[in-house]
C-alpha cells in the first residue's frame, strides 16, 4: 500500500540577530530513501533552510527563524500526508519543534506525528510526558525501525512491541523499546537528496555557496568518550563504517550529479588509520575537495596521514583542540589530546598550505582561571588561520553535565535547554561568574579571530565553515579544474 509521508524539519530558535549554520538533513533522508524504497509518496521541507530570513517574534530575546508556521500550515494541507514525520537535530532548538507539534496536532489531529533524531534520542521520556500531541516517538538510528512502524501502521495490527528504539503510549502507560544499531551500514540506500529544496543551502551553509557542494556520512558511532559530547548516546559507541566501494558508490553519483565538493559529516572520520587512507587513495583519483569540520579525532592524525589527506583534496584542517591546558583535556574532557603532538599537527598543515581552524571551547565544568587562560594563550601560539571559541554547553546525559549540576555550577538549568543564546554561559564557579565568560568569549574574538574574518554572511559565524574565506588561496586551482558553480 502507498501512503502520503511528509517529512519536516523544524523552525530553530536563536538569540535575537543569531543566525546559524544549514545541514541537508541527511538523516531525514535515509529515511525518506527507506520509505520511498518500500512504495510511498515522500515529500520533504526543510522549515528553517527554505527561508533563513524570516525571523518571527519569540520572547524577545529569542526567536523563531525559517517558514512561518502559517506557511507550513498550507503546505502541509497541500500534501494531504497520511503520516508526518518531524525530526529535530539540536536539542538547543527545542521550541521549534515543541511549537510546531503542538499546531500541527490542533489543525491535523487525525494524522500521527512521529518524532525522531537526536533530540529526541536524548530527551525522550521527557518529551513523550510533556508533549502529548506525540504519537510515536524513534530513538537511535530510525531507518529500519520507520519502516517497521509504517508497516505495522498500514496493517492496523497495532503490534509496536518488536520495533526497535519505539516509544509509544498504550493505556495511557508511555512504553520504550530497546534500541539497537545498524551493524551493516552499506545495507541502508544512499540519502533521497532529490527532495532537497535547490539554492536553500547556498548561502548559509555549512556547504560551499561558490563550489557544487554535498554533504555525506561514511560512520557512525564514535569508541570516544569526549566528557562534553552526547554523540555516543545516540549513535552508540561501537565505530562502524560503510566500505570504502559503497562510499566511493556514492561520490560517483554525486559527481554525475555535478559535485566536486564535500562536506564529510561523521563524528568520527579518521578513527581508523588505514581505513582513513584507504579512502583517501580513492579521493585522490578525483577532482574534488573535501573538508570534515567536526569528526577529525587529532590523537589519529600522524603528520604522513596528515599529507595523504591533504594530497586527497582535503583543503581545510579542522582541529577540535579544545583546550590549551593538559590537565583539563585528558581528565576533564577525556579526550587524548596531547600539546606539543597538537604544536606539531599545526605546524605541518602550514606547511602543507592548508588553511587551519582551531575549535576551543571555554567555562568547562571546574576549570580555573589559569586553565581557561591556557586555551587562549594556547590558540594565540598556534595562531591558525581562524579560531572559533564557544562556551561550554550542557547537553543531557554528558559527564560533565552531570558534573556540573552535582557540583551546583549550572545556571538556571530550569528554563531548559533551548532559552540560551549561543554567547550566552551556562556555567559558573567560585571564580568567575557568567558574566565573566561572556566577556572573555567577546574579548578574545575581537583579539584573536575577527582580525582574521575575511567573509562574513549576515550576523554570524558561519562564513568559517564554507569554503568563502579559502577563495583567496585556492582560487586559481577551482577554475583550472573547472571546479566553480557556473549557476553563480
Amino acid at each position: 500500500m502507498s501512503s502520503n509521508i511528509l517529512f519536516l524539519i523544524p523552525p530553530r530558535v536563536y538569540g535575537v540577530g543569531e543566525y546559524g549554520k544549514v545541514h541537508p538533513a541527511l538523516g531525514a533522508l535515509y529515511l525518506c530513501s527507506i520509505l520511498k524504497g518500500d512504495g510511498h509518496n515522500v515529500h520533504f521541507i526543510d522549515t528553517f533552510a527554505e527561508d533563513i530570513h524570516n525571523r518571527s517574534y519569540f520572547d524577545g530575546k529569542r526567536e523563531f527563524v525559517g517558514l512561518s508556521f502559517d506557511d507550513i500550515i498550507r503546505r502541509v494541507k497541500k500534501f494531504n500526508p497520511k503520516y508526518l514525520l518531524i525530526s529535530n537535530l539540536f536539542t538547543n532548538f527545542a521550541h521549534g519543534t515543541e511549537k510546531l507539534i503542538q499546531l500541527l496536532k490542533k489543525d491535523f489531529p487525525e494524522i500521527p506525528i512521529i518524532m525522531g533524531g537526536p533530540h529526541a534520542t536524548l530527551m525522550k521520556k521527557q518529551l513523550m510526558n510533556e508533549n502529548p500531541e506525540i504519537d510515536f516517538l524513534i530513538c537511535g538510528e530510525g531507518e529500519f525501525s520507520i519502516r517497521n512502524l509504517i508497516r505495522v501502521l498500514e496493517s492496523d495490527s497495532n503490534n509496536f512491541s518488536e520495533i526497535a528504539g519505539l516509544i509509544y503510549r498504550d493505556n495511557n502507560e508511555i512504553i520504550m523499546n530497546p534500541v539497537s544499531f545498524i551493524e551493516d551500514l552499506n545495507s541502508i540506500p544512499f540519502p533521497l537528496r532529490e527532495l532537497l529544496p535547490k539554492n536553500s543551502y547556498d548561502q548559509h551553509s555549512v556547504m560551499s555557496p561558490i563550489l557544487k557542494s554535498a554533504e555525506i556520512i561514511t560512520s557512525r558511532g564514535c569508541p570516544w568518550s569526549c566528557g562534553f559530547c552526547s554523540t555516543s548516546r545516540i549513535w552508540g559507541k561501537i565505530y562502524r563504517t560503510r566500505s570504502v566501494e559503497n562510499i566511493i558508490a556514492e561520490i560517483e553519483l554525486l559527481e554525475k550529479a555535478g559535485i566536486n565538493h564535500l562536506y564529510i559529516s561523521d563524528d568520527s572520520f579518521n578513527t581508523d588509520k588505514e581505513r582513513t587512507r584507504a579512502i583517501c587513495h580513492e579521493l585522490k583519483k578525483k577532482k574534488i575537495l573535501w573538508a570534515c569540520h567536526q569528526g577529525m579525532i587529532l590523537s589519529t592524525i600522524s603528520e604522513d596521514l596528515l599529507e595523504d589527506m591533504v594530497d586527497a583534496g582535503m583543503y581545510c584542517f579542522v582541529m577540535p583542540i579544545e583546550s590549551g591546558n593538559e590537565y583539563v583535556l585528558n581528565k576533564l574532557i577525556n579526550k587524548p589530546n596531547k600539546l606539543d603532538h597538537i604544536r606539531r599537527l599545526a605546524k605541518k598543515a602550514k606547511e602543507l598550505g592548508v588553511y587551519t581552524i582551531g575549535y576551543y571551547i571555554l567555562g568547562l565544568p571546574t576549570e580555573t582561571k589559569k586553565q581557561i587562560q591556557d586555551t587562549v594563550d594556547f590558540a594565540k601560539e598556534l595562531d591558525l588561520d581562524y579560531s572559533t571559541f564557544t562556551m561550554f554547553r550542557p547537553y543531557p546525559g554528558t559527564p560533565l553535565t552531570e558534573l556540573a549540576r552535582a557540583k551546583g555550577l549550572l545556571i538556571e538549568e530550569e528554563k531548559g535547554y533551548d532559552d540560551y543564546a549561543y554567547g550566552e554561559a551556562r556555567i559558573h564557579s567560585e571564580e568567575y561568574d557568567n558574566k565573566y565568560l561572556e566577556k572573555l568569549r567577546r574579548d578574545v574574538w575581537k583579539e584573536i579571530s575577527e582580525p582574521k574574518l575575511r567573509t562574513k554572511i549576515g550576523n554570524t559565524d558561519i562564513y568559517y565553515a564554507t569554503i568563502e574565506p579559502f577563495v583567496d588561496m585556492f582560487y586559481d586551482f577551482f577554475k583550472e579544474n573547472d571546479l566553480l558553480r557556473n549557476d553563480k
